[in-house]
């Protein structure tokens, strides 16, 4: 028999959550990670249909995201090609969270790119 008490339990500290929305990152970082300037990241966020709440499939940690958060982890990681670890410095996510957040990104990128290419929507 295991007796497991509250002081033993493992708290995760998960860092602070920041630089995740269009009007969070400065310029000089807006255009650093994500080699686009705020207007332009604005444009995409539109033409793109990013949806206001995404919940990608993550094992542990927040399962809800905003579209900005997702575009602007996406965007930064095709820039820039920073690793899912060096990212946890920038954006304050876990990598548990990165991948998934990451990738979901993509398919929304791409998802919408090939329905309207192919469909003969704008």
């Amino acid at each position: 028999l295991l007796l497991i008490r509250e002081g033993d339990r493992v708290h995760v500290a998960y860092p602070q959550r920041r630089n995740r929305s269009i009007n969070e990152l400065t310029e000089e970082h807006a255009y650093e990670w994500t080699r686009f300037s705020k207007e332009e990241r604005l444009t995409l966020f539109i033409h793109f249909r990013m949806p206001d709440i995404v919940s990608p499939l993550v094992s542990g940690g927040r399962r809800h995201f905003s579209g900005e958060e997702v575009l602007v982890i996406a965007l930064t990681r095709i820039a820039t090609g920073l690793s899912f670890l060096a990212m946890v410095n920038s954006f304050g996510i876990v990598t548990q969270e990165s991948t998934p957040v990451f990738f979901t990104g993509l398919l929304s990128i791409f998802s919408l790119h090939f329905t309207t290419k192919y469909q003969g929507e704008a």
